[in-house]
């Protein structure tokens, strides 16, 4: 006789929303008519035309002042649709984390400084919108570019690029959705880097998202990379991706113009060495979920000028753990909560046996 394990959750105080996300369409499929979803988010990049294009090195000094000089090093990588797809239904848009069956895991601005050496510690990325855009060009081109690229390289570009993931990857769970943008290359080596083993069981590629759910419907703990860059790798690392490690587990707002989402360490110590507690209650800003800069706002730093001061006070909410020694055990509780809140399996296939 077949038995059917529940997916979850089982108390739905943290996924509140399950019913309209999009791996509950996954679910639904298969139960209803016997399908597996096969649907594939469409990727969205931009910077495969930046990456065939030398750079003159006249420009080197600039690019410095601006503060992306490792983001100019990073080659092009090609893009995984299925993977991404599968990590989206796993996405929780009120905790900014995947739901993996082993416990939350995120990118956080750790991996945006390691792997892309932009600064996460700065000034937010918010201001004006409203500009007459020919006039702020003639006064532009008749200054000297580095007073204006110097000032830039005071922002701080890697919070606003996550900030902007995250959103993209909030929009994408909604079932209707069949694209995907943001900065899908840090999102593609992030997963590289978390989970080595699960790259090695797709062989089929027109059925590589249904491989990718089993995969993560299945994952154990050790399969899974909780520490990704030890003391000594980080040491190692150029002064650039360095810069701004105080802020790498502040619990804090990602400020890019409309979009403002939160950064919640505190959900995924394991990745910083740490152990895990059950953590306080997630922040929410879901009515920024849908804004874009075609919102009539004339300036965002008045805008979100609350989420501006909590920004400020980065260094104040900053939440470490004791040393992680092992692995959590079956009965910590913190995977004992945390199997009760999560959704477990997204696909039937793993969930039923014999």
């Amino acid at each position: 006789m077949l038995v059917e394990l529940e997916p979850g959750p089982i108390d739905d105080s943290v996924l509140t929303r399950q019913a309209s996300h999009r791996s509950a369409r996954v679910w639904d499929l298969n139960v209803c008519l016997g399908l597996e979803e096969s649907v594939v988010l469409t990727c969205r990049r931009r910077e495969l035309a930046l990456s065939r294009v030398a750079v003159d090195p006249r420009l080197l000094p600039l690019i410095e002042a601006v503060g992306f000089t490792g983001l100019m090093k990073v080659p092009f990588i090609q893009l995984d649709w299925h993977l991404i797809t599968a990590l989206v239904e796993r996405w929780r848009p009120k905790t900014h984390s995947f739901h993996m069956p082993t416990g939350e895991t995120t990118i956080t601005l750790q991996d945006v400084s390691i792997q892309l050496g932009l600064r996460v510690d700065g000034r937010p990325i918010t201001g004006r919108m409203d500009y007459n855009w020919p006039e702020e060009c003639d006064r532009l081109l008749g200054m000297k570019p580095t007073e204006d690229l110097d000032q830039a390289g005071q922002y701080s570009w890697g919070s606003g690029a996550l900030g902007w993931l995250y959103r993209d990857l909030c929009r994408a769970t909604v079932p209707t959705a069949h694209e995907i943008g943001g900065c899908l290359i840090l999102l593609k080596v992030w997963a590289w880097d978390s989970w080595h083993d699960v790259f090695s069981v797709v062989q089929v590629p027109t059925h590589a998202v249904r491989q990718y759910r089993f995969s993560f419907d299945t994952m154990t703990s050790d399969q899974v990379v909780w520490e990704p860059y030890s003391a000594n790798v980080v040491a190692a690392l150029p002064d650039y991706c360095r810069v701004g490690s105080e802020v790498w587990q502040a619990v804090t707002p990602l400020l890019c113009f409309p979009v403002a989402k939160w950064h919640q360490p505190d959900r995924v110590l394991r990745q910083f060495g740490q152990r895990q507690q059950v953590p306080d209650a997630s922040h929410s800003l879901s009515e920024q979920h849908g804004r874009d800069l075609r919102a009539i706002v004339n300036d965002w730093s008045v805008e979100h000028a609350p989420l501006i001061s909590l920004w400020e006070e980065r260094l104040e909410h900053v939440v470490t753990g004791p040393p992680l020694d092992g692995d959590l055990s079956y009965h910590d509780p913190y995977l004992v909560w945390y199997r009760r809140i999560t959704r477990r399996y997204v696909s039937r296939l793993a969930c039923t046996y014999d």
